[in-house]
């Protein structure tokens, strides 16, 4: 499997944990539509195929970002990532998840992780844990 496929895999699990909620957010009334006929869902799939084919590895980005940018330039990005998270109020598990592991990869020292997080909370009057 190695270490690129070993991300691609929590990558993976994570956008299937994106799907699950997504699903358990929507209303009843959207199950209860008429289902897709065969050419829709193959247009749907075929779609999928080419978005995931478009998708572009954590791992191959923040390699690039890593050998190109500083550390206080990595640090400001992990904080933006923490200005979306913040964006709608809240941070889901999935959204700390991912920004820890992309500072991970950035080769963030967690003592910049966490002073990242703590300036993006305050930006948004949020109180931020401290892990």
């Amino acid at each position: 499997c190695g270490f690129s496929g070993a991300f691609y895999k929590i990558g993976y699990r994570l956008r299937l944990g994106q799907i699950q909620l997504a699903v358990e957010k929507r209303p009843f009334a959207e199950f209860s539509r008429p289902r897709r006929s065969a050419t829709q869902g193959q247009d749907v799939l075929q779609y999928k195929i080419q978005d995931h084919r478009a998708a572009v590895s954590l791992n191959t980005l923040t390699r690039r970002l890593t050998d190109n940018l500083e550390t206080e330039d990595r640090a400001r990005l992990v904080e933006l990532l923490w200005d979306v998270a913040y964006a709608d109020g809240r941070i889901d598990k999935y959204e700390e998840h991912l920004i820890r592991r992309i500072a991970e990869l950035l080769y963030l020292p967690h003592a910049a992780f966490i002073r990242a997080k703590h300036r993006a909370a305050e930006r948004f009057g949020a109180a931020p844990d401290e892990s």
